[in-house]
């Protein structure tokens, strides 16, 4: 596009819509835990997508040409509030799902008043209730407050009473997820983070 003589404007607007947008995708996640090495290599996209000043010959003395292409913010500067304009915490995160489960309740207390048994009714609260609470747990649940983690929590207390059964917590789930993943990262040594993982020695 660019040997095609297109305006800054165009170049900048294809860059934001293709490049870009692949750059910062679900940046306040993951950027601020990359290694320097991860972030310079991201940077260099950056870099040789930027201009790069040339001279032009017009028969007396080299001149620069101003780049045409220009606008281009480096990862490294870029603000998150542009994604996350309020602030970084889950809280509102957790508050929806926590809405969400509440209102499941509903339909797990009708059920109950039908005298299903408890097996019925764990198996109801395991599909529609705690998937919802635990859907992509890695990732939220370590970065919430303690006053998110009680609200979540209070759904499950409500469910147990229902069902009259013991239902696992939230940070139990959280911990074997996050080892099952840790699993599958060790034993598969393609994946990026491999090499963050090292196991014990046994002696």
């Amino acid at each position: 596009m660019r040997r095609a003589n297109l305006p800054s404007p165009i170049l900048t607007m294809f860059y934001r819509g293709t490049i870009e947008s692949v750059l910062t995708s679900s940046l306040p996640v993951w950027y601020g835990s990359c290694t320097a090495s991860d972030q310079k290599s991201l940077q260099r996209v950056v870099r040789t997508a930027e201009p790069h000043p040339y001279k032009v010959h017009t028969g007396h003395a080299a001149s620069a040409e101003p780049p045409r292409w220009s606008g281009i913010p480096p990862i490294l500067t870029m603000d998150c509030s542009a994604f996350c304009p309020l602030d970084l915490s889950w809280s509102r995160h957790t508050n929806s799902l926590a809405k969400k489960a509440r209102q499941r309740l509903y339909h797990l207390r009708r059920l109950r008043d039908f005298r299903l048994p408890s097996k019925v009714l764990r198996n109801f609260y395991t599909c529609t209730i705690e998937s919802i609470l635990t859907g992509n747990i890695t990732v939220w649940f370590g970065n919430s407050t303690k006053q998110d983690r009680q609200a979540l929590q209070r759904v499950v207390r409500s469910a147990e009473r229902i069902t009259h059964t013991e239902l696992p917590d939230l940070q139990t789930i959280y911990y074997k997820r996050c080892q099952t993943k840790a699993r599958k990262i060790v034993k598969d040594p393609t994946h990026p983070n491999n090499r963050l993982f090292s196991l014990l020695r046994y002696e």
